[in-house]
Parts: structure tokens; sequence; C-alpha cells
């Protein structure tokens, strides 16, 4: 009898063994954990533990770093809710995505894909399992900088992690959508003014009236060739510059090679050298 003990011994082991695995796997943080409490850290920037800690490769004493938190501290100031809808794991369990909507009570313009954030956005939140806690994954800066899409914690987690090149993101995106309000308000004076393009004179004195912020700080230029022209005189309007950065028609080339045009069609472009031969004037 005392033979036949020993296999029940180890089955009980391994078993003892397996609940141990399978609770320590249950009590770990969970991807969804980590969002809520880096979302947390985000709002109120006084939590025990910072937002940056949340982030994966951020370091609390990078260059810069005081800079980015007081770009940071004014965006903040803000409610964001999180509502979790999904989450999938990579085949080794350390790579997540968290599919959640997010919820704003405020405008947040400088992160937005557009002048105007809407109420509620989809995002897929990707973190990255560090030893027993899961870290966020930042957004690319140079994609941020371009205007491509990307979730509301993936750009904040990039300022927390790059804040050198978000600093720089962070400057393209205010000339970028300073450019798009430019261009927005363009129409509503055209109706105003028997559908002709303003005059420097009237862009001096009349057009801030169309625009819903103080642009005083600005420095862009019109293309004054413009002025007293009719829309459908103007025969490309998608590759006629409207507004840009730069002096007398020649352009300030200072995002990586590239300047942002408004053109009269609306669109806003990042333009290398070599294509601006291709634009009208």
């Amino acid at each position: 009898m005392r033979k036949q003990s020993w296999p029940w011994l180890v089955v009980m082991i391994g078993v003892l063994a397996m609940a141990g695995g399978a609770r320590a796997q249950d009590e770990r943080e969970k991807p969804e954990d980590t969002v809520t409490r880096a979302v947390t850290a985000l709002k109120s920037m006084r939590t025990d533990t910072p937002f940056v800690d949340y982030v994966v490769g951020a370091d609390p004493k990078a260059p810069r770093r005081k800079e980015i938190d007081r770009e940071l501290m004014n965006l903040v100031a803000v409610d964001i809710a999180v509502e979790f809808l999904h989450t999938t794991y990579n085949a080794k369990g350390d790579e997540a995505l968290v599919r959640c909507r997010e919820m704003f009570t405020f405008a947040l313009p400088l992160f937005a894909d557009d002048v105007v954030l809407a109420n509620a956005q989809i995002e897929q939140v990707a973190l990255r399992l560090h030893g027993d806690k899961w870290q966020l994954v930042p957004a690319d800066p140079a994609a941020i900088a371009r205007g491509d899409h990307a979730g509301i914690i993936a750009k904040f987690a990039a300022c927390a992690a790059y804040p050198e090149r978000m600093l720089k993101a962070i400057e393209s995106l205010h000339t970028r959508q300073n450019l798009l309000l430019l261009a927005r308000a363009m129409p509503s004076f055209m109706e105003d003014h028997d559908d002709k393009m303003p005059t420097r004179a009237m862009m001096e004195k009349e057009f801030d009236a169309y625009l819903v912020v103080d642009s005083k700080q600005w420095k862009f230029c019109y293309n004054d060739k413009l002025g007293g022209l009719r829309r459908k005189e103007i025969g490309r309007p998608d590759a006629t510059v409207m507004f840009y950065e730069g002096k007398d028609g020649a352009l300030d080339f200072r995002y990586e090679g590239k300047a942002y045009v408004a053109m009269v069609d609306g669109t806003i472009h990042a333009i290398a050298p070599d294509e601006a031969k291709a634009l009208r004037w």
C-alpha cells in the first residue's frame, strides 16, 4: 500500500502547483488595470505612480522632461472616461491590444486628428509586458507630426517616451491645425464678398473676423496673387497655394525637411523641396 501512495502524492503536488500558477496568473495585473491607472495618473498628475512609469521606454530624467510635462499639464486638466470593449493577446501572452471607447468632456484640439475632437472615439491601446507589469506602447512621433491617426492614450504615451521628438511634433501639429483654421475660414469670407478671394489689404483688416481664434501670433503668409479672383477662375485649387510658412513665395522647410501649405481647396499638405516645384501660385 505504501508503494502505491507515491503516484497519488506526485499527482497532488502537480495539481497544487498548477493551482498556484493559475492563482498567480489571476492575481497579476491585467492590461485593462494598467490603462485605468495610467488614465487616472494622466488626469490628475498627482497620483503615487506618475504617468511616465506606465510607458515603455519612458525616462523620468530625460532631457527636456520638464518642458514636455508642462505641455502635458496644459492639456490634461480634463476628464477622460474609458470603457473597455475587448482585449486580445499575442501567442506568447506578453503583448496585448485593449480596445476601448474613450469619452471626453471637452475639446482637445492639439491631439485631435482635426481641429475639434468628437465626444467619443475608439482606440486600440497597445501594451507590452515587462516582468509582471504591463506598460503602454507609445505612438511614433513622426507619424503624429504627419497627422496620421493615433489614439489619445498612445499620443500621451509618446510624450512620456519621446519628449524631445514630441515637442517638435507638437509644433508641427500646431502649424498644421492653424493652417486648417485659416483654410476653413476662407469660404465664409468669400460668401460675404461676392465669391472673391481677399486682397492683401482685406486679409490684414477683415479676415481675422472670420477666425475662431486669435491669429496675431501666427506667422503665415497669404498668396496675394489670388486677390480678387473668384473660385471658378482658379484652375487647380488642389495645387494652388493659399497660405504657407515662409516669405515672398519661398517656403520654410523646417519640419524634417518639409513645409506645410494650405491649398485653395482647403487641404493641408507637407511639401518637400522637390514637390514645391509643382505648386501653383
